[in-house]
Order: C-alpha cells, then structure tokens, then sequence
C-alpha cells in the first residue's frame, strides 16, 4: 500500500516565510542566489484517495538555499535553477496529515544530474478524516463547551494497554461538534461536560465548611454508555467523514470526598498530591479528580464534585529531601463518611556492586536507579551515584513494585538481593517500612548469536528479534533486534544469557512490533527457543513470519 510521503521536515518551517511563487499561485520557484545549475523538478500533488490534484499544498525541496513551492490550481509544483544532487521532496496542506502515527513516512528521493529536467513527480498525500455530531441534555437542549474527545488504546511498557487520548472538539452554542484530521484508525469517543448545576439541598449555615450539593453531567461513551463494556470503536478511514455521532447526556448526584491523613503528616510540608483515580487502569488520566483544598495544619483534605464510582484514591510526595506515600481504594456514592489516609514514609538502602571478572573496571560514572512500575503523576525513579568501592545509598523508596537498572558498567545485571531475599531486577516489591541492604552482583560473560533466516525472504528490510521468555524482561524493554542481509545472515552480540525465542519477519519495522504487546505475543509464539548460556555463542536459524500472518496480527490488534 502507498504510503503518503508527507512528514515535513524541522527545516522546511524555518523556510515558511521564504515562499516565493508566481503571482497567480503558479507554484513555479524563481531563480535564487545559491542555484548553480539550470537542472528542474516538476510534479503534481494529489489526494491518495480520490487521485484529484490538491491546490495550495506546500512542496519543500530538502535543501535549506531552495524556498518551498506553492501547487497551482492543478497541483503542479516546479523547482528550476537547481544543481546537480539528491533532493527529498515532501508536501503539506492543511487538510492533509503531516504525519502519520505508527508509520515511518518517507519523501519522495529525486536525483538530479547536471542540468537534468525531472517531470512527473507524483506526491500523494493522505486526507484526515472527521467525525461530527451533537451533544444534548436530558431535555435535548443543547449543551455548549462539553469536549468531546476521541481515543484509543495504547501499550505501556509499565502500565498495560490504557486509553490515549487523541484529537476532540468542544461543542459550540448548538450542542454541534467537529473533530478532524483524524488518521485512518479506530476510535473511542467520550463527551465530557464539567459544567456543575445545582442540586435541591437543604439549609446550609453560612459560613460552613462544607460545599453545596451539585449535580454533573456524567461522561459517556459513544453510543450512550458510562462504561467501556457498552462504549462502540468507530472504525475510520481516510478522508471519511462520520456524521450524527450524537450524546444525550444525563445529569446525576456529585459527592464530596473528605478526610484525613495519619502516619507521616510530615509529608504536607512537601508538596503533597492527592488524587482521585478510576480503579478501572484503562481509565487513568480520564476520569480522575484532584484535591480541591488541602489544610497542612489540620492534616486533612477535600475533594469536590466526583461522580459515584470505585477509586483509588493516591497520596504521596517524593521531592528531594522527603517522601511519602498514601493509596486506599474508595467507593464514592451515598452517605460519603470522612476517610483516612495513613502516609508511609520512603525507605532508605544501602548497597554494594560486584562485578564478577578476573579484571573488573573500575567504578566510575557508574548508577543505580529505580523505575515505579505504578502509575501516579508525583512519581520519580530514585538513583544513586555508585562510590569507587561499590557502594551507594538510596533515600526515598517508597512502599511499590519497582525496576532496578544499573547504567555505566560493562555487562548485565546478573542477579539482585533486597534485604537478603533473591529478588528479580525487573520487577519486585518493597513493603512499607522496608529498608535495608541492596546487593547486586553484575555478570559481564554475554552470550552471542548468528545464523540465518529460514524460509522465503521477499521483502525488505528483514528483521530478526529476540524475545526474553521471562515476560517482566519483556515489559523492562529487554527486546532486542537487528537487521539481517540481504542473504538473510544476521549476528547479534552482547546478550544477556537467558533463554529467548528468534523470530524474523519483514515490512514493519521492530518497534511497531514491540510496543504492541498482543502482536509481539503473537510473533514470539511462532520464534525459535535459544537458551543462551554465559559466554556462549550459538547458531539458529529462525522461521521467516509470512507477511500475511503478520498483517493478519496487525488486523487482529486493530
């Protein structure tokens, strides 16, 4: 499939004021003070869908000394006065997509020799798609300011597959909506208005603590549903335009959420964060609430306006000299009671590196550091320097699953101890009120693998990939690749002894791969196992994946 070569480069808008065109809109490039030779290039842009010609659509060279072209009413373009060499020549127009996620879009590569005319270069490019409706109350009066967002799941290495949120629009006075340049995809759409309306109450003393009950509009899903399980994934392809996508929205009961923090009340001192998060994963980011006031004297905190449901509700700090930490899950509805939230305070290690070598190097620039493998916006990863005997220190580890990575040695993390239990690197948990000693030993005897790629090899770039059995070095981004030749040798250095699985296939590059998870389950389940030994080095021929089967995955995953 054609691949619309439309990604501007950084350079082309620096050149942005430098357009010169015909009068007329031409799109002919005058002489310019750099051009040395009398060599052209002339083309066309056009719609990759209905193959029209797009006007207006700006046309860069590549070089820096040549100013952008402008496409007359029938999509022609022309550079002249131009020197022999290699040009990469790219378009972009407003309703077209500059880029495309997930794919590597390429220019189109022109060579020139001396005084050459090139014609009939052809620049496709991709429409954005659209998708437009209304949005009413309960009483179908329309609703204006409610954002409308579309969204779509998306692996993390860390967290799982989560909603990412891409374009939306907010609704205008009419209740109507419209959301474009969309690319070819599937697409959630969620409507959310956080404009609150009073709710019949009962006397409130002036002066009172409390705040006045509110009603909210509740999110939804199209079409109508609160929940993912009901929500509909609209598939979109280029240049389509969705119409009447429309939301009813309802208003229900919002409840304040109060209470108070026991344990390390020293934390208020230190820039606590509370938040208010679904307990559903997927959901995080979309539907979570912050607190609205926080008293440090008083150790407690107020969240206003939520919406029933089951949370988590998350508080902690972690600034350089304090940290805390604080999760209870909550169900917010009828009758809210005042909660209480004990913060724990972060741990301290000490530690020691072991570098098993007849000659091992010297430490220096060497670092220990920790990755939180849960998700909350105040959390960072702790890291210390390592000392020329081994040691180092670290402050601030809070009571979660962590990730422990050592940067500026030589070799692999061979195995780690946490307070004299054997614990994985890439994943393991620290109690509240642990501390302790860290002993981490590094091995630097790493195997290495070569062979070649069995089956037939039509297509280009051929990629082979090593897939860790051990599924928490798959999440820590322990997946390793390397292109092979054109005869369909490869060799890969370096590798942690453990056992693995080779895969080969072609026409997606390896990242697309590994940052789905369900196509890269799939793939390893058709490698080739390799137990790779401490200094070993071994040959496997693993099994070309036929590029039908990988675009089956890829409809799959879709």
């Amino acid at each position: 499939m054609k691949r619309a070569p439309a990604l501007l480069l950084l350079c082309a808008f620096g050149l942005a004021a430098q357009v010169i065109t015909e009068r007329g809109g031409t799109g002919v490039i005058r002489g310019h003070p750099g051009a040395t030779g009398k060599g052209s290039i002339e083309g066309i842009v056009i719609n990759e869908v209905t193959r029209e010609p797009i006007r207006k659509a700006q046309v860069t060279s590549g070089l820096g000394n040549v100013p952008p072209a402008v496409t007359d009413g029938s999509g022609r373009f022309v550079f002249r006065n131009l020197p022999p060499g290699s040009y990469m020549v790219q378009a972009v127009h407003p309703g077209f997509l500059a880029a495309i996620p997930g794919l590597t879009v390429q220019p189109a590569q022109v060579t020139l020799e001396q005084d050459e005319q090139k014609r009939d270069v052809v620049i496709p490019l991709v429409p954005g798609a659209s998708i437009s409706g209304r949005i009413v109350n309960e009483n179908d009066r329309p609703l204006a300011g409610c954002f409308i967002q579309t969204l779509q799941y998306q692996p993390r290495e860390l967290y799982g597959r989560v909603f990412a949120e891409r374009d939306g629009a907010t609704s205008d006075d009419r209740g109507r909506y419209r959301i474009h340049g969309l690319p070819k995809g599937r697409y959630y759409l969620l409507a959310r208005c956080d404009q609150p309306r009073p709710a019949p109450h009962a006397f409130v003393r002036r002066g009172t603590d409390d705040a006045l009950p509110v009603m909210k509009y509740l999110a939804e899903f199209y079409p109508g549903s609160p929940a993912l399980s009901g929500a509909a994934r609209l598939k979109v392809e280029p240049g389509a335009n969705l119409e009447g996508m429309d939301f009813r929205l309802s208003t229900v009961p919002a409840f304040n959420v109060r209470g108070r923090f026991t344990g390390d009340t020293d934390a208020l001192q230190h820039n606590l964060t509370v938040q208010l998060m679904p307990r559903d994963p997927s959901e995080f980011g979309l539907m979570q609430y912050g607190a609205g006031r926080i008293d440090a004297r008083a150790a407690t905190f107020r969240i206003d306006g939520v919406v029933a449901g089951a949370y988590i509700l998350e508080a902690g700090t972690q600034d350089p000299t304090h940290a805390a930490r604080g999760r209870i899950n909550l169900d917010v509805g009828d009758d809210m009671q005042p909660v209480e939230v004990a913060l724990l305070p972060g741990a301290e290690f000490t530690g020691s590196i072991e570098i098993e070598s007849d000659r091992p190097a010297p430490f220096q620039n060497a670092q220990v550091r920790l990755t939180p493998l849960e998700s909350a916006s105040y959390l960072q990863s702790p890291f210390a320097e390592v000392a020329k005997d081994g040691s180092f220190t670290l402050s601030g580890v809070l009571p979660l699953r962590w990730r422990l990575d050592v940067n500026g040695i030589t070799g692999y993390v061979k195995s780690v101890s946490v307070g004299g239990r054997e614990v994985s690197p890439y994943g393991f948990d620290v109690a509240p009120g642990a501390g302790g000693i860290i002993r981490v030993v590094m091995g630097t005897k790493t195997a290495q693998m070569e062979g070649t790629v069995g089956g037939a090899m039509d297509a280009q770039p051929l990629w082979v990939m090593l897939i860790p059995e051990d599924m928490d070095r798959v999440k820590s981004g322990r997946v390793l690749s390397v292109q092979a030749n054109l005869d369909g040798r490869f060799s890969l250095s370096g590798i942690a002894p453990g056992r693995y699985l080779a895969c080969a296939f072609a026409g997606l590059p390896p990242w697309v791969i590994q940052q789905r998870p369900q196509i890269l389950s799939l793939v390893r389940d058709r490698g080739t196992a390799v137990d790779l030994a401490e200094g070993a080095s071994v040959r496997v021929q693993p099994q070309m994946i036929p590029a039908e089967d990988l675009e089956q995955m890829l409809q799959e995953f879709e």
